[in-house]
């Protein structure tokens, strides 16, 4: 499930001084999912948007999957399991087709599970909604042994798609009969039995209309053979053999028009060949095999489109031993094959190659699965006409990522980030995006064994950034071969080395390279063209060496080395001529010297030492003050000590006030902290966090460039066990003091301090005030917030706790008589008691109008004391005017005009939530001014203490067209008073009409004084934002970097929203008018003002009405037995379903009554009470 992501920063006004403080959080890769062992893939559209997704067997993780594509471009999203509940051990291949005739595009697969035979398998999948919400496997056929390969098309002509497998052991070509064209299949019906039968399809061979077979053999004596379809029911005649192969086996086979002449030739693999057979007269007799290549080592899967966008069949072969992926243009249109172009060499076993339009550009692109490195991936065709990009990962995943740096690789003035990942071998590239300066796209680069850290430089002098890399066996260079990004493995520059500069250390103006080992440090100097020559400097086993800096220690114009030692010693070399020979000078005596970083820490124009100190699980952050001279430093100053399993370290100055501070992890609290230089020596500010265990993971590796443009430093890292690359957007501007401090949960009545397991309170309003002045925001995800304040005496306190927490303290105390100070103020909550307490909402999106999409939001949150909660969400509408799309959850089952979803791992005070898609019927199903009815029940299985929360309903009219920029309350123009003292839901919509993307958004939103600010709840933010709230009154949503689309270049992405909940005072009166407007800023432009909603609080009797406060239900929801009591008799009850139909009456004469409800199905029902000539209404709900 979906977590709300609230607000990553903070934005506030303060008191006194005008301040922006923060770092926005982008993560580059977070795939968790693994794609061990990819057997087959296919793109084809599963979820009906237009745009083709990717599907993928995956032997080794004993599943199928799919990606979607997020935009039609080949963004693709997080990995979907076909089968959430229990493995589809080893499956061997997954091919789409509309099995039941609905439409959409269900699944058909087959799984080999070589050690037991018994359990192989041909089964289905149905997309139950058209949207890639796939059902349990429903078994075709368990009549096989190692099925390696299946396909679907109509083989007896009766209009519905039959199924046809391959299966190794038993040798079967064998097909099976749709039923009833719904999935009904019959048993099975062998064809041919053949020796290691593998790859099955369907075509017409013989020009009569129906579907004939072609298979291939996979052993030696290999061959390609088809069977004719005699009498297009699904009779088939005797094999013909079209090629054969005494001494291996044949893989793969695609019948296509290679000829142009509109008949099926063959195009196969065998051995180290891809070849094809004409189909000579169009009947199915077939010419000699003619040979495209013999340099496809162990050729492994073929596939034919027009890459060079020529009108002629053009193929595409993959082959396992030499890793290749390559294409063959069809120079004449006839089937005379030109030389083969590799696409690349780099692609471990691939076992399947398929083509088609990835991208929507009207080319055709390349898709593979590679077994032996557990890849899918596709490649670019990037002019049309057979170009190809490197490999991009379809699943951008960083499985134990172990660094991340930065640099142009692409020559387009834009910042790229380059990351390496050990378990996945992978050096990944990520472009920046021109407009947004985000990384959607991930290139592999190469693959590198155990890929540790690395860096970006010229390393051969021709004007672009190549990449050293550290592999787990040696350091080497990749060569930017055309100043685009196109690399090349150029040499290994050395075995085992710890660490590695850049620098030009002989002046010569090209880059040498200064490497460390444990007993050595050596000069790789730069001769020519990135050709290296190494010439070690120091060796002595006793030091072990960490780590390296560059600088010129004797003031003598050349570059010296400073390194550390493990053993506890921080030393440097003098450079005597271009290090022809070397002095060893001592510095320092540290204790687990490690990590060395040289900068000016005082601002005196020299550099100072700043260095760690490892222990078995902490260290120290250790300074030496340059005093001037040659290597003449001060004694050892702790600014950091016992931090927790530091792995990396920074000097960068962050907030622009030319000071260096510190950036440094700490993965014992697993976090990012940022530590602000206050000037002079030694003096820094206290730990303000950047980045907390949710955003990144256990972080490996930091760095720094200014990745958006904007003249200050933006900070990268790589989470080596959250498998996550992340950037922070620096949106710092520094002027005043901070407070700021963490809001921990304590969960289990034992610590409040943070760790891996904390519970953090996010999304609570925290409220600093003084001398009649106030200013607020919300924690964001990781429980933590920043208020940014002038001078002055200041209370801080958590606001409006849920009832069951109290906490410590009960507010915090800051003083500040200077600017550029930081506070830090924590709060602990603690449990009252133990309950159950769980709520949810529903907000509309969007209108509804006749013909078109509309969307809805559900939000539930846990404001209860129980952890990990985990449950189920119904979902009701009305399925005769609104047919449902598609959700961002698993659809778990589906009723009459119900929806049902599961949750789990709901944490305490956390929310999450399901976005919803319908289509509204055109007329004269729908009209304007039509109502819809919407009801939501969220259970988590226990009692609840408020159980009124736990279901919301919402009614919408129909209309014809709307105002994109609006505000609206859900409850409608009026509340009656007994409904005071509950939720108002607010939704603030807003649209780009403009002519260019909006780059900053931002929503000023005067809050009623009739609405009590301090009940207010954020529900949701359509993207990455802040609020602030001040005075209690004024409320401003900040959307930075939105880079909202405009509506005529990408009008679905065009629009935003702002949802949230709050309650009117406690002294509203019946006559109260509450009201609401916003303005909207759109970049500089003047405000949009949209719309004035107004609620009316009104009387809630009428004259054929009885007081409702005098019946009560209970409990309610009900299981069994739901129990009424009236203080006037009851004559009669009416059980009402969602839909208006009568399920049952019943004549009283009673004031209180027990109904029986055991036989209702689970929903929503309304109870119509009559007692004389007056009667009401009370819904109720069915657990």
């Amino acid at each position: 499930m979906k977590r709300i992501l609230l607000t990553f920063i903070t934005l506030i006004i303060s008191l006194s001084v005008y301040a922006q403080f923060g770092f926005q959080s982008h993560v580059v890769t977070n795939e968790k999912k693994t794609t061990d062992g990819p057997v087959s893939v296919f793109s084809v559209d599963l979820d009906n948007d237009g745009d083709l997704d990717i599907l993928s067997a995956l032997y080794d993780d004993d599943n199928i999957v799919w990606y979607r594509n997020e935009d039609g471009l080949g963004n693709f999203g997080f990995q979907q399991l076909l089968i959430n509940t229990v493995p589809f051990e080893k499956p061997s291949y997954a091919f789409p087709s509309d099995i039941d005739g609905d439409g959409d595009m269900d699944v058909v697969a087959v799984n080999d599970q070589i050690s037991n035979s018994d359990i192989d398998s041909v089964v289905w999948f149905e997309n139950l909604d058209g949207n890639g919400t796939f059902g349990p496997k429903q078994i075709i056929s368990i009549n096989v042994s190692s099925p390696r390969s299946v396909f679907a098309d109509d083989i007896d002509g009766d209009g519905d798609t039959d199924v046809i497998s391959a299966s190794l052991v038993d040798g079967k070509v064998a097909w099976y009969r749709n039923l009833d064209g719904n999935g009904n299949f019959s048993d099975q019906i062998v064809v041919v039995s053949v020796a290691s039968a593998k790859h099955v399809i369907l075509a017409d061979l013989d020009g009569d209309n129906d579907k004939d077979i072609v298979f291939t053999k996979d052993s030696n004596f290999g061959k390609v053979s088809w069977l004719e379809n005699l009498d297009g029911l699904g009779n088939f005649g005797t094999e013909i053999i079209i090629s054969s192969y005494n001494f291996d086996s044949y893989t793969s086979v695609f019948p296509i028009d290679i000829d142009g002449d509109l008949d099926f030739d063959l195009v196969f693999s065998y051995s180290s060949r891809i070849a094809w057979a004409e189909n000579t007269d169009g009947l199915g007799t077939f010419g000699d095999t003619q040979e495209i290549t013999d340099q496809a080592s162990q050729a492994s899967s073929v596939y034919a489109a027009d890459f060079d966008n020529d009108g002629d069949m053009d193929v595409v072969s993959a082959s396992e031993n030499d890793n290749k992926i390559a294409w063959y243009e069809n120079l004449d249109g006839l089937g005379v094959f030109g030389s083969q172009n590799i696409i690349t060499n780099k692609s471990i076993e691939t076992l399947t190659v398929f083509a088609s339009d990835i991208d929507s550009d009207n080319d055709i692109d390349i898709i593979s699965a590679s077994f032996g490195d557990s890849k899918i991936e596709w490649h670019k065709n990037t002019n049309g006409l057979g170009e190809f990009s490197l490999p991009i990962a379809v699943s951008k995943s960083t499985r134990r990522a172990t660094s991340v740096f930065s640099g142009d690789l692409n020559g387009d003035g834009l910042v790229d980030l380059i990351s390496t990942s050990n378990s996945d071998s992978k050096l990944a590239w990520y472009p920046s995006n021109l407009e947004n300066e985000d990384y959607t796209t991930q290139y592999i680069i190469s693959d590198i064994s155990g890929p540790q850290w690395g860096f970006a430089s010229d390393l051969d002098n021709d004007g672009d950034l190549d990449i050293a890399i550290k592999s787990s066996l040696s350091f080497l260079w990749l060569e930017n071969s055309d100043g685009a990004g196109d690399f090349l493995l150029r040499e290994t520059l050395s075995g085992n080395s710890n660490f590695a500069l850049p620098i030009d250390i002989d002046a010569d103006l090209d880059t040498d390279i200064i490497v460390c080992d444990d007993n050595s440090i050596g000069l790789l100097e730069h001769v020519n063209g990135g050709i290296f020559t190494y010439f070690e400097l120091f060796d002595d086993s006793s030091f072990e060496f960490r780590n390296l800096a560059l600088e010129d220690m004797d003031a003598d114009g050349d570059v010296d080395i400073m390194a550390t030692s493990e053993l506890g010693r921080i030393v440097w070399f003098e450079n005597i001529n271009n290090f022809s020979s070397t002095n060893l000078n001592y510095i320092a005596i540290l204790s687990g010297a490690n990590l060395l970083r040289l900068e000016d820490i005082d601002n005196d124009g020299d550099n100072d030492i700043v260095c760690t100190s490892n222990g078995s699980s902490s260290a120290d952050i250790v300074i030496y003050e340059n005093n001037g001279g040659v290597a003449n430093y001060g004694d050892a100053i702790v600014i950091g000590d016992n931090v927790q399993s530091l792995e990396d370290l920074v000097v960068v100055d962050l907030d622009s006030d030319s000071l260096k501070d510190l950036v440094y992890n700490s993965s014992g609290f697993e976090s990012l902290v940022w530590r602000k230089n206050l000037g002079g020596f030694g003096n820094f500010g206290p730990e303000t966090v950047i980045a907390d265990y949710n955003d990144s993971g256990p972080i490996v590796d930091i760095n720094f460039a200014d990745l958006d443009g904007d003249t200050d430093m933006d900070l990268m890292s790589a989470g080596l066990w959250s498998d996550k690359v992340t950037w922070y957007e620096n949106i710092l501007e520094q002027e005043g003091n901070l407070i700021q401090g963490t809001v921990i949960v304590n969960t289990d009545n034992t610590t409040c301090l943070a760790n891996t397991n904390s519970v953090y309170g996010s999304n609570l309003l925290i409220s600093v005030s003084s001398t009649g002045e106030s200013l607020s925001t919300f924690t964001d995800q990781i429980g933590h917030y920043i208020l940014p304040v002038g001078e002055g005496d200041y209370s801080t306190k958590a606001e409006r706790l849920p009832v069951h927490f109290a906490s410590s303290p009960i507010e915090n105390l800051s003083s500040f008589n200077s600017l550029g100070n930081i506070d830090i103020a924590d709060f602990c909550l603690e449990a009252t008691s133990v309950v159950n307490d769980i709520e949810t909402s529903i907000y509309p999106l969007f209108d509804p109008r006749p013909g078109f999409e509309t969307s809805y939001r559900i939000v539930y949150t846990n404001k209860g004391t129980l952890p990990e909660l985990s449950g189920t969400v119904s979902f009701e509408y009305d399925d005769m005017v609104l047919d449902f799309v598609s959700a961002s959850e698993t659809v778990v089952s589906v009723g009459t005009n119900i929806l049902y979803f599961n949750f789990e791992d709901l944490d305490v005070l956390e929310a999450q939530f399901i976005d919803l898609v319908f289509y509204v019927l055109p007329p004269p199903s729908v009209n304007t001014g039509d109502l819809l009815d919407f009801f939501a029940i969220v259970d988590s299985g226990n009692l609840d203490i408020t159980p009124f929360n736990n279901s919301h309903g919402i009614k919408q009219t129909i209309v014809n067209s709307f105002d994109p920029n609006d505000i609206s309350v859900v409850e409608g123009p009026e509340i009656f008073i007994e409904d005071a003292d509950k939720n108002l839901h607010y939704i603030i919509r807003f649209q780009n009409t403009g002519s260019a993307s909006a780059i900053n958004i931002n929503v000023e939103h005067q809050l009623d004084e009739k609405l009590d600010w301090q009940s207010m709840q954020l529900e949701g933010l359509s993207h990455p934002g802040r609020v602030e709230i001040i005075d209690g009154s004024m409320v401003n949503f900040v959307f930075n970097n939105i880079q909202l689309p405009d509506s005529t270049s990408n009008e679905p992405e065009s629009h935003g929203y702002i949802a949230y909940k709050i309650k009117p005072k406690s002294d509203v009166e019946v006559g109260d008018i509450i009201s609401g407007t916003a303005d909207i800023f759109f970049d500089f432009n003047p405000p949009i003002t949209t719309n004035t909603v107004n609620t009316e609080i009104v009387e809630t009797l009428s004259v054929n009405e009885f007081n409702t406060q005098s019946i009560q239900l209970f409990p309610n929801p009900a299981k069994d037995k739901l129990e009424i009591t009236s203080s006037q008799v009851i004559d009669y009850l009416t059980i009402v379903d969602i839909n208006g139909r009568v399920l049952k009456e019943i004549k009283l004469t009673n004031l209180e009554y027990s109904l029986d409800v055991s036989s209702l199905t689970k929903g929503v029902y309304f109870l119509e009470i009559k007692s004389g000539e007056l009667k009401t209404t009370k819904k109720f709900i069915k657990k």
